[in-house]
């Protein structure tokens, strides 16, 4: 039998990802990882990683992603410089699945420290999805004047970018942090923007929730 080398077994895993079949794009993953150990191969330990997290999460497996990310910020942290794209993923992915957990307080920290490196390489794409993160999750924990701080300096970033999926989601928050401090119209016009961005991008659950929240 002809053993794949890492390259080989993460091509597979990405081509099953794509496919959405996200166990068997694991089942790769982990083997990649397995040689990447065997050869203290920093790289690859990380890009599995880092895939491991995505996919355990995308299976609701929140405990096993956090894992995986946080394999990624053990071993890039001794490279801080050369690797803070990935431990601006590894961050945003762990305080992603640390929320669905319910631990907020950690996945509070984890887009802070997200939020601190996307900043010191000028990265706004990274930025907003951490601000708005933050948002979230205050307005969550009905601490909403920390939610509009967060949300209000996320707004015109992903304005300047243009991104419309995250301006959607900005909106949508924004909409929802209205209704809880009652300002009634000011949530109508912010749902209302997120409700046609969410028609024009075809994110349905998007869509749904500002339907939801209108």
């Amino acid at each position: 039998m002809i053993k794949l080398s890492i390259e080989d077994l993460i091509s597979k895993a990405w081509q099953k990802e794509n496919n959405y079949l996200f166990n068997d794009a694991i089942k790769n993953y982990q083997e990649a990882l397995t040689l990447a150990n065997d050869k203290d191969d920093k790289d690859k330990i990380i890009e599995c990683s880092l895939a491991l997290g995505r996919l355990y999460r995308s299976l609701s497996r929140y405990s096993e992603s956090i894992n995986y990310y946080e394999t990624v910020l053990n071993v890039a942290k001794d490279d801080n410089k050369n690797n803070i794209h990935n431990l601006i993923k590894a961050y945003i992915g762990k305080g992603i699945s640390s929320r669905f957990l319910g631990k907020y307080e950690e996945s509070i920290k984890c887009y802070k420290e997200g939020l601190k490196l996307a900043e010191s390489i000028e990265d706004k794409t990274n930025m907003a999805k951490c601000l708005t993160n933050l948002g979230s999750i205050y307005n969550i924990l009905s601490k909403y004047s920390e939610a509009k701080i967060y949300l209000e300096q996320s707004l015109p970033i992903v304005l300047e970018i243009r991104n419309m999926d995250s301006l959607s989601k900005v909106y949508e928050n924004l909409g929802v942090l209205n209704i809880n401090l009652k300002d009634y119209p000011t949530a109508i016009d912010y749902l209302t923007k997120a409700l046609a961005i969410s028609k024009e991008i075809v994110d349905k659950i998007s869509e749904s929730n500002s339907f939801l929240s209108l």
